[in-house]
């Protein structure tokens, strides 16, 4: 998104949260190259690092009836119509207690599932690579998102005295 919104923003930032140190933990484990996918000898036997590290993420994370929680909120000011506004979007997914799915799960995979979808249906652009925000249409990917059971909102609303332009004379 910075390269696609690049002279059209001025701010842009993403937080995440998963649980404190999170990132620190994934950072260090990157450096020390637990993610390679080039095997190295153990003991007489050869293993990935990341097929180790899968393994251990799945047996640490997997933990069966822990109920977690997803929260997405971004927030777009800007002037539309020449005033200051502001649009908030949300979306609150949870745990998926009739099909046992995370809502980490759920909000990982079925956006992916519904873009495949998309482009086998011809539905995405020409072929070739594209950022999500310019190769995938909005509106179809919304109406898929809501029939996952995705609730998904938003809310503008105008910020003080309209923008005047200043002119030089």
């Amino acid at each position: 998104m910075a390269w696609t919104y690049a002279g059209k923003v001025r701010f842009m930032d993403n937080k995440l949260i998963r649980y404190p140190g999170h990132i620190a933990v994934i950072n260090a484990m990157n450096a020390m190259g637990y993610f390679d996918h080039k095997k190295v000898k153990v003991r007489g036997g050869e293993v990935s690092p990341r097929d180790l590290s899968s393994t251990l993420f799945r047996r640490h994370f997997d933990r069966p009836g822990e109920k977690d929680l997803v929260v997405i909120r971004v927030t777009v000011r800007g002037v539309k119509d020449g005033r200051k506004a502001e649009v908030v979007y949300t979306m609150l997914d949870k745990y998926d207690e009739k099909n046992k799915m995370t809502a980490m799960m759920r909000t990982t995979g079925f956006p992916v599932s519904i873009v495949a979808q998309m482009l086998a249906k011809g539905g995405i652009m020409k072929p070739g690579a594209y950022p999500v925000e310019v190769g995938v249409p909005p509106g179809p990917f919304i109406v898929e998102a809501r029939k996952r059971g995705f609730n998904l909102s938003w809310r503008f609303r105008t910020l003080g005295a309209p923008e005047r332009s200043l002119s030089r004379v």
